[in-house]
């Protein structure tokens, strides 16, 4: 199985307020608590953003893309796990998924996406107090979202990409459709298709201030550390800095 699930509860239809109570309760075990749901379409998967996409980095890594084009890709497993407090979300890839058809409403507490590389970037005006945060002391801006995209899926041969900005809720409890035909009694990895590709895009309001504009990979196989690849086809889809690194 492709995902961990902890709990799985199936009713008939059910209203906004019953889905946000009920999410609720499978987050803290908390009675009357009303999660803050997030629907799937809310999450603008695919669409080109408004504002510049940098990539914070060190200076020695950023050297590194522009002359041979090595990038490291992370994933959810790695950021779970990591001490930084800007890097690390113990519920990457965990989250309370909830997926309606007529007269079905299936509800899982579960974790998946492993098999996901991750690039993350940020939307907007480079922010030296962002950047210092993180313990980085330069950047690159990618100028061609979708070209970028391409190259990396052409060399770690993945077929399926998304791109999206990531936006930020009080609680990671997403609300999905499924088809009429969908099996609600059987528990299976299937249960991460309660919800498409938008739950890989959804954060805690506390990191709101990192604006991070997400891109992610699938592949076959499970990752358990971040990904060291070059890729020098990628390369003239990004800038280089037109300022001096922070702190330089």
């Amino acid at each position: 199985m492709n995902a961990l699930i902890s709990e799985y509860l199936v009713y008939g239809d059910l209203d906004e307020e019953e889905l946000a109570r009920i999410s609720g309760f499978m987050i803290d075990r908390k009675g009357g608590r009303l999660a803050d749901l997030t629907y799937e379409e809310e999450l603008p998967i695919g669409v080109m953003p408004k504002k510049p996409i940098f990539k914070m980095s060190k200076r020695e890594h950023v050297d590194a893309f522009f002359d041979r084009g090595t990038l490291q890709l992370g994933n959810f497993d790695y950021f779970s796990k990591s001490e930084n407090e800007e890097v690390g979300d113990k519920t990457e890839g965990s989250f309370v998924l909830v997926g309606r058809c007529p007269g079905r409403t299936g509800f899982t507490k579960i974790s998946g996406g492993f098999n996901f590389h991750v690039f993350c970037a940020f939307e907007g005006d480079a922010d030296p107090s962002c950047i210092k945060k993180f313990g980085y002391d330069s950047y690159f801006e990618i100028m061609d979202i979708i070209g970028f995209q391409k190259a990396i899926s052409a060399r770690i041969r993945s077929s399926n990409a998304k791109y999206s900005r990531c936006i930020y809720k009080r609680d990671k409890a997403l609300v999905g459709k499924v088809p009429e035909d969908f099996n609600f009694m059987t528990i299976s990895s299937k249960q991460l298709d309660f919800v498409n590709s938008a739950k890989y895009f959804l954060k805690p309001n506390k990191f709101s201030h990192q604006n991070e504009f997400r891109f992610i990979w699938e592949v076959k196989e499970k990752l358990e550390s971040p990904t060291i690849i070059e890729c020098p086809e990628a390369i003239k889809f990004c800038r280089k800095p037109k300022s001096e690194p922070v702190g330089r």
